[in-house]
């Protein structure tokens, strides 16, 4: 029996097989690796308001790394991810949808059993016209990933991470939940999928979590929010 005590996929759906507790645990050692590897990076003093999201999220991936490997698990970034369809070639592989950070541990099924981290970057409702359309991609492009069931297929937990441009955490998040609800939103939310503070990770309070039910499958999943903030002054 692997880590997560699950069993071949052909027993049944995936998520009714993972061990809740060693889950959960994963689940932990993954949130904690991830905010100690932020917390490397921003005391080194390198990320830079200009950077894309790819360029913090690869830097990320380089400080998750040792971290990770002390704990028997493994990071990538960049993975791109391929549907049924597309192995069976009904949908061009020329569509498969990348993902931004990708851990797991020692299992066979890792490609199965793994926790997926979204990147996106963000900023309050301030008036530079460069970061507008920031709010809405974070969940077309990010919320909406996984209740499309395009990311984290049959798993309980994933993750986003807001890399920080301008603006308070609070009101970010106020106007996340504010978009999810915009009378100009093809899909709309409800109030039951809004952002809610969470526990923090050790002394990491930027910490926030929302529950959604998937689109097809209906099941429930569970995202963690991480919303990190760097120095950007040093490179004015």
């Amino acid at each position: 029996m692997n880590p997560l005590d699950q069993p071949p996929l052909s027993t049944g759906k995936r998520d009714q097989f993972i061990n809740p507790k060693r889950w959960e645990r994963f689940v932990r050692t993954a949130l904690e690796v991830t905010v100690q590897a932020y917390r490397n990076l921003r005391e080194q003093g390198i990320a830079k308001l200009t950077w894309e999201e790819d360029h913090f999220t690869i830097n990320l991936e380089n400080y998750i790394r040792p971290l990770a490997f002390q704990k028997s698990l493994t990071v990538v970034s960049q993975v791109k991810t391929y549907t049924p369809k597309m192995e069976t070639g009904e949908v061009s592989v020329k569509q498969a949808k990348i993902l931004d950070l990708r851990i797991w541990g020692r299992w066979e099924n890792y490609h199965q059993v793994h926790f997926i981290w979204e990147c996106k970057r963000v900023a309050d409702g301030c008036d530079d016209k460069a970061y507008k359309g920031l709010i809405p991609e974070y969940i077309k492009e990010g919320i909406f990933r996984f209740l499309d069931e395009e990311y984290a297929i049959g798993l309980d937990d994933a993750g986003m991470l807001a890399y920080v441009l301008a603006g308070d955490i609070p009101s970010i998040v106020s106007d996340i939940n504010k978009s999810m609800q915009s009378s100009q939103r093809k899909r709309q939310l409800d109030v039951a999928d809004h952002l809610q503070l969470a526990s923090p990770v050790g002394t990491f309070t930027h910490i926030y979590q929302s529950c959604h039910k998937r689109m097809k499958s209906m099941s429930i999943i569970r995202l963690h929010h991480l919303f990190l903030v760097f120095d950007f002054a040093q490179h004015e």
